[in-house]
């Protein structure tokens, strides 16, 4: 039970709760939090890099947190020279003075909104805070489970397409998720499937519904693909997009739309039943495995058609994976558990999403909270999107 308290404060430290706040000592000294600093899950103080104003004095180092402060003797940290650099102790109960390997008295902040006469309710307030980020991650999952249910896909009861739309718009990330969703729907897996014996076919179909293939392009490559796109719009009477909806700028060149539309066309040929393989394997790294891919050899000298680049191998990086893990397989397994009641498929989406590491974003990182875990970041971002938290 002292260790669940303990992750559950930390979590509550990590948010920062005290920013622009004067805070007083259990010596009565002035306390400001700078920086809680970063959350540690390996040995040694809970918190490194922490910046706190302690009177006249900016101090830099750890921060250790406790439910009472008598647990710094009960995990043997005077005996330990790590906890040397400990600026801050944190607790809800000061029940006890405390020193360091070296001699020194940690500074001790009792957190102030809390009665240290009733411990156990104080711990239970903090959870019900780390409870509402739970139950935003999983309202995130259901939420999206719902839109699923309303695409074309999904109402004809074509679940390989619909996981086909999903994985193609999770390629997209930020900037490109509405035009990569429209390139779902407007090739077809049925037409992929039939062509993906040549990575050269797959590239024309998908460069030329993307639109982004004209008669201007020069590169013999360009030239290629254009020719076989040609054969390719007769015999299947396609359409493309227009190229307008592709966005290129203030992106970093990795996540440029001919790069991704390269890996993306190499996956499709080294994967045929996307859908069955992803909701049969919960090992992430089994996962990334499957959707790691490299562009063409063209690309490893340019970011768009006709411009060179320095060479450079584009590959699927772990986190530009991990985003798709989250954003498309997290989702579908979820959705499926939802539709046909199968507690499984949407554990398996949780642990899926516990396994993976945060996102490193703005918008999370505005919020102040130290994440452990996608389920975590997701949750963070749940809750800004309703509570502009």
């Amino acid at each position: 039970m002292i260790f669940e308290n303990e992750m559950a404060i930390q979590k509550f430290w990590a948010a920062n709760p005290f920013e622009g706040q004067v805070l007083k000592s259990a010596c009565n000294q002035t306390l400001k939090v700078l920086h809680p600093g970063f959350l540690n899950n390996g040995s040694g103080p809970d918190f490194s890099d922490a910046q706190i104003q302690i009177d006249a004095f900016i101090w830099f180092g750890s921060v250790e947190i406790h439910a009472k402060s008598s647990e710094w003797n009960d995990h043997r940290h005077q005996f330990d020279p790590a906890y040397n650099n400990v600026i801050l102790h944190v607790v809800i109960v000061h029940d006890k003075e405390v020193y360091k390997q070296n001699g020194d008295c940690p500074v001790v902040l009792q957190l102030p909104q809390f009665n240290s006469a009733v411990p156990d309710r104080q711990i239970h307030n903090i959870m019900y805070d780390i409870s509402a980020l739970t139950d935003a991650a999983e309202k995130r999952l259901k939420r999206k489970a719902r839109e699923l249910q309303l695409l074309p896909e999904a109402i004809s009861g074509d679940q390989e397409a619909l996981f086909h739309r999903l994985l193609f718009s999770a390629y997209g990330i930020r900037n490109n998720i509405l035009p990569f969703e429209q390139l779902a729907v407007a090739t077809p897996i049925s037409i992929l499937r039939r062509e993906r014996a040549s990575l050269a076919a797959v590239e024309a179909l998908l460069y030329g519904q993307s639109g982004l293939l004209n008669d201007q392009l020069k590169d013999p490559y360009c030239r290629d693909l254009i020719g076989r796109y040609t054969m390719l719009r007769n015999k299947y009477r396609l359409q493309p997009m227009n190229p307008v909806s592709w966005k290129q700028m203030r992106m970093r060149p990795a996540n440029f739309p001919c790069v991704r539309i390269s890996q993306l066309a190499g996956f499709s040929v080294r994967c045929d039943r996307p859908m069955n393989t992803f909701m049969n394997e919960s090992d992430p790294n089994v996962l990334r495995n499957v959707l790691f891919t490299e562009a063409g050899e063209y690309w490893n000298s340019h970011y768009r058609f006709d411009v060179f680049s320095p060479g450079k191998t584009k590959q699927t990086g772990d986190t530009f994976l991990d985003a798709i893990l989250i954003n498309a397989v997290a989702v579908m397994k979820y959705y499926l558990g939802e539709l046909y009641a199968e507690g499984n498929l949407r554990k398996d989406a949780i642990a899926l999403l516990e396994s993976l590491p945060p996102e490193r974003n703005s918008l999370i990182a505005s919020a102040g909270i130290n994440c452990n875990n996608a389920w975590e970041s997701q949750g963070v971002l749940e809750l800004i999107r309703e509570r502009g938290y």
